[in-house]
């Protein structure tokens, strides 16, 4: 697992090896995608290990909307904020 300041400093460790050269272009998204899914399992233990994973996708989805543009740490905030919401609604309806 990886936090979203951890991921941050991963990420930024890559270096974008552009389209030209594939297979470089492919071990750089294989790179990303690794440190994304290594993110995203920190996500679900901190804030979203309680709910369905139905919920966790759609909440994952909302955060990544509201904040990937600033970086994986806005984006832990609105997955905090988003999963508190979906328990808070899951409650609701019980």
């Amino acid at each position: 697992m990886l936090t979203s300041s951890e991921a941050n400093e991963a990420r930024q460790n890559l270096t974008y090896p552009g389209h030209k050269d594939k297979a470089a272009y492919d071990t750089y998204n294989a790179q990303v995608a690794d440190i994304e899914a290594q993110w995203k399992e920190y996500l679900v233990s901190e804030y979203g290990y309680d709910l369905p994973e139905s919920v966790q996708k759609s909440v994952f989805s909302r955060a990544w909307a509201e904040g990937h543009s600033s970086g994986y740490t806005e984006v832990e905030y609105h997955y905090q904020e988003d999963a508190e919401f979906a328990r808070e609604v899951i409650a609701a309806v019980k």
